[in-house]
Formats: structure tokens, sequence, C-alpha cells
């Protein structure tokens, strides 16, 4: 007598991030969580080679010209929404400045107007710096790759 036993198994992904194009966004947008990607499309799943995609940026934040840096944690496989941010490359009044989100504000052809939300790591060095938890910033659409929404 032979006896076959198959046992079958699934693994499951994750992610709740949706990528989108420019010309894919609509007013139905307005309001929603994003991640911008810039230059270069920094999606994961096809990077054999393991190169950093990560893109860097120049935002104007409080008067000043500061660089970020993209952070994506995306392998096309497991990719959270949470785990994808823009930090500083440098310390900024003794912190790093970490956009954890930003808000579609308001959709033009030419470009997108998103609310920043900021995260700040590190120690202050000075605490009487008061700075803000969000900045308004109008991005071209020339400079955008994707458009990451959280699902």
């Amino acid at each position: 007598m032979f006896t076959l036993i198959c046992f079958v198994s699934y693994g499951q992904d994750g992610s709740n991030i949706g990528y989108l194009d420019f010309e894919d966004l609509n007013e139905s947008f307005i309001g929603k969580k994003v991640h911008l990607d810039f230059c270069r499309n920094s999606y994961g799943a096809f990077n054999i080679d393991k190169i950093d995609l990560s893109d860097k940026v120049i935002i104007e934040l409080f008067g000043k010209q500061i660089e970020f840096k993209e952070h994506r944690e995306d392998d096309g496989f497991n990719n959270w929404f949470n785990e994808q941010y823009l930090e500083s490359t440098e310390l900024v009044n003794g912190f790093k400045i970490r956009v954890s989100y930003s808000v579609i504000e308001n959709i033009t052809p030419d470009g997108i107007k998103v609310k920043m939300i900021f995260t700040y790591i590190g120690k202050r060095i000075n605490s009487d710096i008061v700075t803000p938890p969000f900045d308004y910033y109008y991005f071209s659409k020339d400079e955008l790759s994707k458009i990451l929404v959280e699902h």
C-alpha cells in the first residue's frame, strides 16, 4: 500500500500601500495621507542587486534649505505605510527632522500641495527653539516619481 501525504503551504505577504502616478490623482485624494517618492522610483520589489534606491531632496522649511533622504522599507512583499518616511541628513537645531507622512491639501495640473507632518528625532540643543509639527509645501509633478497612498 502506498500513501501520499501532501502538505500545501501558503504564505501571506502584506502591504497597505498603493503606488500612484501623479496623473492618477484627483480630488478624491485631498485629505489623504501619502508619502512622496522623489526622482527615481524607489519601489524595491525588483531590486535584485540591493542598490540603495533612496533619493535625496532639498526642501525649504522654516526658512532653511534642508536635505532629506527617503527611507523605504519596501521589498515587494511586505510594504507598510508607517515604515516609510523622509529624514533630514543633517541635524537641524540639534535634532533630525522626519517627515512621517504628508496630507494632500491641493492638486493642480502641475503639482501637489501637501501638509508635511514632522517628528523630531534626537536631543535638542536649545530647548527654547519651538518648531511646529507641520509645514505646507508645493511639489512640482516633475519632482515626483510616485505617490504612496495608505490603504
